[in-house]
């Protein structure tokens, strides 16, 4: 009997490791031993050496230097995986970890090549140095069947402090403690900017139609890749886990289109369902894509900045004195969480203008929109989908026998905000 050599439409959490950790490793070594156990015969005679080096290897993977290297030698139709760099690699991959991190998290050629595309937009072209012969033919089948194999299971890098870090958001961080939101500026490339704009607009206005200057259109998630790649940018989920925790859910992924005319969306806070006075620590942050640049003009969201700090809804007392509009080139995203108080300003541009909002909350809140249609989704992409709709937790998962003990664990291990938060004081201070 041939053996399965498909993945699993969703993968257990039990069968997620870290990038180049000894797990990783091993699992990729397995699947490729089944593959080239499977196909000896197609094989025969090919030979390659791959060696992979990432740099700046969070420090709790305990690699020499903080440097990790795998090497994949490929000779008489046999494979070996090995955790050091002396071969003589016929194709060389190096990088910094966190850089190569969301590509070694996709799925699929097309999503491998816009992952290496923001990397390069964030980062610099030689954020990525790739030297040599690629594979072809079989060979590059099998290893492409395998990347997927391991990105299906490749978790988060879980030091959320490393992260603030290495992607440079230490000033971010704190502008969401201290004003209650901030502006992550050029986050993603012009090139998906443009594309996600037009597919953003288009999906809005095939459900709706433009009443009273706006329209909005939500449940975006299961309704192309488009909307699961911009709701996974690592650069945004650093700056929300650090004050929604590293286990935070999606709540609600929707769209505006809107035109002409005063701004439709008086002085509010987005904190659905929670009563005053709010809690000290953040329940709910919404996420805001500009797909056009918000200048004043734009009708941009206004802001009171600080008014977090009064945690709670605002009331007849409360006016729009001290709000500033929060300003971005497109291709930017705005983050604001605690209940801060914000509007929509009036907007005097003819184009329409198009925004995505990802809500995300705790990971003990109800989510708004039904995410319990993702398997294909959720298949073509890393744990970092499961975790973002709710499927890694042990709510729900309670039988006679009572809690799941190693999903409870993970799902723990996960939210364990008082250790992230120790770290985060001492890389942002306070």
């Amino acid at each position: 009997m041939e053996p399965n050599l498909q993945d699993k439409p969703v993968i257990p959490m039990s069968e997620y490791v870290e990038l180049l950790s000894e797990g990783w490793r091993e699992t990729l070594d397995s699947r490729l031993q089944i593959f080239f156990n499977h196909m000896k015969e197609t094989l025969r005679g090919e030979t390659q050496t791959i060696l992979l080096v990432l740099r700046n290897a969070p420090p709790h993977l305990s690699l020499a230097d903080n440097v990790g290297k795998l090497s994949i030698v490929i000779s008489e139709s046999k494979v070996k995986v090995t955790p050091d760099g002396n071969a003589q690699p016929d194709l060389l991959i190096e990088a910094d970890y966190t850089h190569a991190l969301p590509i070694a998290q996709a799925v699929g050629e097309e999503a491998i090549s816009r992952a290496v595309h923001e990397a390069k937009h964030n980062y610099g072209q030689d954020c990525i140095r790739v030297e040599g012969t690629l594979p072809k033919g079989h060979l590059r089948t099998i290893l492409s069947a395998a990347w997927d194999h391991m990105a299906r299971r490749t978790l988060e890098n879980p030091d959320l402090a490393m992260r603030v870090v290495q992607q440079g958001l230490t000033r971010q961080v704190n502008a969401v403690k201290e004003l209650g939101y901030t502006v992550i500026e050029n986050a993603i490339s012009p090139e998906l900017t443009e594309s996600l704009r037009k597919v953003i607009r288009e999906e809005t206005l095939c459900h709706n139609n433009l009443l009273q200057g706006r329209v909005d259109s939500n449940g975006l998630l299961g309704r192309g890749r488009p909307f699961e790649d911009i709701v996974q940018i690592p650069k945004l989920r650093t700056v929300a886990e650090t004050a929604l925790g590293c286990n935070m859910m999606l709540y609600t992924v929707g769209s505006a289109v809107s035109l002409c005319g005063p701004g439709n969306v008086p002085l509010h806070a987005d904190m659905p369902n929670i009563p005053d006075p709010y809690p000290r620590w953040g329940m709910v942050g919404v996420a805001v894509w500009a797909f056009d640049d918000w200048v004043e003009e734009a009708g941009t969201t206004w802001v009171i900045p600080g008014s977090h700090k009064l945690r709670r809804f605002p009331g007849a007392e409360d006016t729009t004195d001290g709000g500033v509009p929060i300003l971005m080139p497109k291709g930017s995203v705005t983050f604001f969480t605690h209940g801060i108080h914000h509007w929509q300003g009036d907007r005097s541009l003819q184009e329409p203008r198009v925004t995505l909002h990802n809500a995300y909350c705790r990971a003990f809140l109800r989510q708004a929109d039904d995410f319990s249609h993702m398997d294909a989704a959720l298949h073509r992409n890393s744990p970092v989908l499961s975790n973002l709709v709710g499927r890694n937790d042990h709510w729900g998962l309670s039988g006679h026998m009572g809690h799941d003990p190693s999903i409870q664990q993970t799902a723990l291990n996960l939210m364990n905000d008082a250790v992230q938060q120790e770290s985060l004081k001492a890389v942002c201070g306070g």
